[in-house]
């Protein structure tokens, strides 16, 4: 990315962050590692130590500076500061951090706890134009309700008023709802959840709420693996160890901060959190309690940073009033019941049709103990569904697992409740919570007239934003033009959003709504392409999609491109098969096998029809099926 032409510095630097300072409020930072040297990476290392004595009246901290290693337990510290903006001197460059020109500065809050934070927050504010920080990175926390009047929360907003950007971990308690680190929900700070390479939510990246206006990650960023400096007394002699957790997907979204900052100084706080979330790659799979905006896009946040003008997050819905339908909740229903000694108890779970969401939440009590449950939820052939088994038996507080499923929530499941292996020497109580809700559609008034099974559908698919109305109508029967399949493969394939300064064809302007889309999946910087022209610099995002084209879409959306290619004129039993280029045959066979295209019978057998049309409803459920199958 620093090598891209069409992302430099206004002044004409490469983009590194130089210029931007990086707090790292955190166990210490070792600055005799060889990618954060002391003086010249980080430019101030602070052992913060709280207030003590019996005086009279406030007592101010005493923080101890120009400590070359403040990290002399955890290593914790170390790593993060490395993620954000380590050198990578001692693997010649390979592990090298997000923003390697930024500058760190060292916080020490405390060696096994992050306990003096109040401390770190106050000497950032007291020293913000000696050491010009713009960033703080918070990889610490705690579960629990968020509380403006908490001291954190407080300090948070004045540095948020100073100008200062404030980025948060969300926390390692998922798959269950409601664990959100309590500090990163904050709506003036920076909550970031884990996400692995391959852009999909990790397993512990903590969930927040359903629907609540509040509890949820601003976007997930990466957090699985990740090769970081490690202070070589704590890791045998080696200068890197292999870290997990959203403690290191917060310092990838702190870097990019600081590449956002060196690129255009002028950007506020609320600026850089409403470009990091408008940018961020779409995660339809997911709901925005589990990962915020979708994932981080440092090239498209760069983008936008230089040039606001983008249409990036065109598709983002809006919140209630503005959204074509209305989310019903469902009345809790709380289910007591007992696991036997060493056993484990299914409970059935019947819902109604066309149920968008449920969760479900297993607690058992609040002492330490014995005991540490798990869940597992099966659909009706046994295929598990879902899994929460988080290591909570000497939890202090109450002790939890759960689960959340998103879209077509199967009508019919079971939840096996049973004991981790190694615990379970006694019968243990305890209480389910199931939560429930469904979509129905609001603005469409053409919809009403459609079987329920068909109203259900467009629900759904509407809701989970694969495709949308025109205007007041749907218009279930009229055909799918190109440009709303391309709306629609954006979102369903999950691409990160690539809107050149140029457009890439004659016909879809720059005003065009369907600009974004059409540029990022098929224009000249799409990351990958997923649809085809046949003319040139013509798109005509107003022509109907054929069978063909659409087919063959779908297929690369749905990450099947390989077998469909594998298969090349494979053999089909179809009437017009001739009709259909042998290369593309496989990528029909593909789509036939996997729902993702219909045929049609006639007298003289079936018939695919490759240059007719789709109607609008018939391709809602086969974008729908594409989704699942990501």
């Amino acid at each position: 990315m620093a090598a891209d032409p069409a992302l430099p510095h206004p002044g004409g630097a490469v983009l590194s962050g130089a210029g931007t300072t990086i707090a790292v409020l955190d166990s210490g930072v070792d600055a005799t590692h060889p990618d954060l040297p002391f003086g010249t990476k980080v430019i101030g290392n602070v052992r913060l130590n709280a207030a003590t004595g019996i005086a009279l009246g406030f007592v101010y901290p005493t923080p101890v500076e120009g400590i070359r290693d403040t990290d002399l337990v955890l290593g914790h510290g170390t790593s993060v500061a490395s993620v954000a903006a380590g050198t990578g001197t001692a693997s010649g460059g390979a592990n090298r951090g997000v923003a390697p020109g930024a500058s760190i500065l060292g916080l020490s809050a405390g060696d096994l706890y992050i306990i003096n934070v109040l401390e770190g927050f106050d000497y950032v504010l007291d020293n913000t134009a000696r050491y010009g920080v713009r960033v703080v990175n918070c990889s610490w926390g705690s579960e629990g309700f968020f509380d403006p009047d908490d001291p954190v929360n407080i300090a948070t907003r004045l540095l948020y008023d100073a100008g200062i950007t404030v980025v948060f971990a969300a926390g390692n308690n998922g798959p269950s709802p409601d664990t959100l680190n309590q500090y990163s929900v904050a709506p003036w700070v920076i909550g970031v959840g884990s996400s692995g390479k391959d852009g999909r939510l990790s397993s512990f990246s903590s969930r927040g709420i359903f629907e609540e206006l509040l509890y949820h990650p601003a976007l997930i960023a990466p957090g699985e693996n990740i090769a970081a400096a490690s202070p070589a007394v704590l890791n045998g002699g080696a200068y890197y160890a292999v870290e997990s957790g959203t403690s290191f997907a917060a310092p990838h979204v702190a870097g990019v901060v600081a590449l956002m900052l060196q690129a255009n100084p002028a950007l506020a706080p609320r600026d850089i959190k409403r470009i990091l979330m408008q940018t961020a790659a779409p995660i339809l799979t997911r709901d925005r309690s589990e990962a915020g905006a979708g994932g981080l896009d440092a090239w498209a946040a760069l983008t936008q940073a230089i040039e606001a003008a983008r249409p990036f997050g065109t598709y983002i819905a809006g919140w209630l009033d503005q959204r074509p339908y209305r989310i019903d909740h469902r009345p809790a229903v709380v289910t007591s019941a007992v696991v036997p000694a060493g056993g484990s108890l299914s409970l059935p779970v019947t819902l109604p049709a066309a149920t968008l969401s449920w969760q479900a939440t297993l607690a058992w009590g609040t002492l330490p103990g014995l005991s540490d449950l798990d869940l597992a939820v099966r659909d009706a052939s046994g295929t598990e569904l879902a899994r929460s088994d988080s290591l909570n038996a000497a939890s202090l507080f109450g002790r939890t697992e759960g689960t959340h499923l998103l879209g077509e929530v199967p009508a019919s499941m079971t939840m096996d409740v049973f004991f981790k292996a190694g615990t379970g020497v006694a019968d243990q109580p305890f209480q389910m919570r199931q939560e429930s809700a469904v979509t129905v559609l609001t603005a469409y008034t053409d919809v009403a007239t459609l079987p329920a099974a068909s109203q259900d559908l467009l629900a759904e698919t509407v809701a989970r934003r694969v495709i949308v109305g025109r205007g007041g109508v749907f218009a279930p029967a009229s055909s799918l033009t190109r440009g709303e399949l391309a709306r629609s493969l954006a979102l369903v394939a999950g691409l990160p959003q690539r809107i050149p300064a140029q457009p890439s064809f004659t016909d879809v302007a720059t005003s065009d709504p369907f600009y974004p889309f059409v540029e990022t999946v098929a224009g000249a910087r799409a990351r990958r392409v997923l649809m085809d022209v046949s003319s040139g610099k013509s798109f005509q995002p107003n022509s109907n999609v054929d069978r063909l084209d659409f087919a063959v879409s779908l297929v690369r959306a749905a990450g099947l491109e390989t077998e469909a290619q594998a298969r090349a004129g494979a053999s089909l039993a179809l009437v017009d098969v001739d009709k259909i280029p042998s290369e593309l045959r496989g990528y029909v066979a593909v789509a036939l096998e996997r729902g993702l295209i219909d045929t049609y019978s006639t007298s003289a057998g079936l018939k695919f029809d490759p240059n007719g049309s789709i109607p609008r409803l018939n391709a809602a459920l086969f974008l729908l099926k594409t989704l699942d199958l990501r």
